[in-house]
């Protein structure tokens, strides 16, 4: 991994002491007279949400907001979680309860609300976790003592999905196509479901395996169980340990593709068991050293940077189980933006030994899905709160003849572009009310707009069915 470059601005010491009272009882301090605006921004009053987790935004005064949701009089309010606040401003996350509530914001005795409706998904198309473990061990991962347990698994997933669950809602909600984001296979107490299957090899034979080798053997098992065509699975591998005498990290691993996301366990222990532990998890400067304990921080060394970089794999890997390939666009999450997750649950970050610092959009902006893969997102099966289309039609098709690209799509073409690896992708989202059902192109082209020799043509079709095909100049 590379190191990142974090842009952030300094700040003395009151935002520090605002995130040392996050676990303490204490309230802010009274509100002058004369104080900076108090508002939620977004979700705007009045959104209809799919997802039961939101991250929330708005303006305050002050070092610390407390974050919540009341239902009254037809339901209990859940309970509030602080978050700091930054130059005025403040993200934060809330739980959902279905139906009309008020997401509430508090400062002191200052209270504002803001009213949203959350209606569950009704899609079959889900994601699904999935916990790997050795037939010799028990269900387990390098956590703090006394932190390792089953339960620790299952709180720390249930936690690090809908979060998220959440940035995917938000960063689709900044570029436009609202809160758009997949749905995940819950138990019957509606929490995220975490399967735990135990695999007939033993744990230090799988922690010598190519993990490139074991995904493909892990698809093939997995396939026997699970539906894919309407099932991602997000595979943890329960098995991960890291030997300190060698240094090596056996059974760690993020790769992505098909309907199958795994990614290691080595960083688990850095990650929140709930909401209320969000502020903690990513502000959290423990040095992590790489030597005693394995460090996936992108060179940052601290425990804050290993939840960041550890979910921000996580979602990357799903991205690829999505359809979308690498981007040079430095924050998405296809390409190492993906390390600054981080800045889309909190208004502050780490920066050296001692201060807490905090970021702004720009110099140091957020996460999210660069405008190729948002629109394709918008409209991809796994996206689609109420189920996707089911057309009759076939699905999209491209071909390559002689000098041109021809694209097919009975159905309607939704979108199309190019992208390469290493390249400025380009793309065009078609809006009109009657779709086009074949477009062609000088091959030429394609290949001087993407600035290379070779060119991956898509297309997605009104049902969000996708095809893709590798076209290369020939002399």
């Amino acid at each position: 991994m590379r190191a990142s470059d974090l842009r952030v601005l300094g700040l003395g010491a009151t935002v520090l002491t605002g995130l040392l009272g996050l676990q303490g009882q204490a309230q802010a301090d009274p509100i002058p007279s004369q104080t900076p605006s108090f508002d939620i921004v977004r979700p705007e009053a009045g959104s209809v949400v799919r997802n039961p987790w939101v991250i929330v935004e708005g303006h305050a005064p002050g070092d610390t907001v407390v974050l919540g949701t009341d239902r009254s009089p037809k339901g209990p309010a859940l309970p509030g979680n602080r978050f700091p606040v930054v130059n005025g401003k403040f993200l934060g996350v809330v739980a959902l309860q279905p139906g009309k509530q008020m997401i509430v914001a508090k400062i002191g005795s200052r209270t504002v609300k803001s009213r949203i409706d959350y209606v569950p998904m009704k899609t079959a198309y889900k994601v699904t976790c999935v916990y790997l473990v050795a037939r010799d061990e028990q269900p387990t991962f390098e956590g703090f003592q006394g932190e390792d347990s089953k339960e620790a698994i299952e709180t720390r997933t249930r936690t690090a999905v809908r979060l998220l669950q959440a940035f995917t809602a938000d960063a689709m909600q900044r570029s436009g196509f609202g809160y758009k984001t997949f749905n995940v296979e819950e138990d019957p107490n509606g929490e995220p479901l975490v399967r735990f299957i135990t695999l007939d090899q033993d744990g230090a034979e799988l922690r010598k395996k190519d993990m490139n080798a074991f995904w493909g053997e892990a698809y093939g098992l997995l396939n026997k169980d699970f539906v894919f065509e309407n099932t991602k699975l997000l595979c943890l591998n329960g098995f991960a340990k890291y030997d300190p005498a060698t240094k090596r990290a056996g059974g760690h691993t993020a790769l992505g593709g098909g309907s199958l996301a795994m990614f290691g366990t080595l960083g688990m222990r850095y990650w929140p068991r709930s909401i209320a532990e969000v502020s903690k998890a990513f502000t959290d400067k423990m040095e992590v050293n790489g030597v005693d304990r394995f460090d996936d921080s992108a060179y940052r060394k601290s425990a804050w940077a290993n939840a960041a970089t550890t979910y921000g794999a996580m979602i990357h890997e799903l991205g690829h189980t999505f359809g979308l390939p690498h981007t040079n666009d430095p924050n998405c999450v296809m390409s190492r933006g993906f390390d600054h997750i981080n800045r889309c649950f909190l208004a502050v970050e780490p920066a050296g030994d001692t201060e807490i610092s905090p970021f702004s959009d720009p110099p140091a902006p957020r996460t999210t899905w660069d405008p190729f893969f948002a629109t394709r997102l918008s409209y991809h099966p796994f996206f689609q709160a109420d189920g996707p289309l089911a057309p009759s039609l076939p699905g999209p098709t491209i071909q390559r003849t002689a000098g041109e690209i021809v694209i097919t799509a009975p159905a309607g073409i939704r979108v199309y572009g190019g992208w390469k690896d290493g390249k400025p992708n380009f793309f065009t989202h078609v809006q009109e009310k009657e779709l086009p059902t074949v477009l062609k192109f000088r091959a030429a082209d394609w290949f001087d707009k993407i600035g290379d020799q070779e060119v991956e043509v898509y297309v997605m079709d009104k049902a969000g069915r996708e095809a893709n095909l590798n076209v290369k100049r020939t002399p």
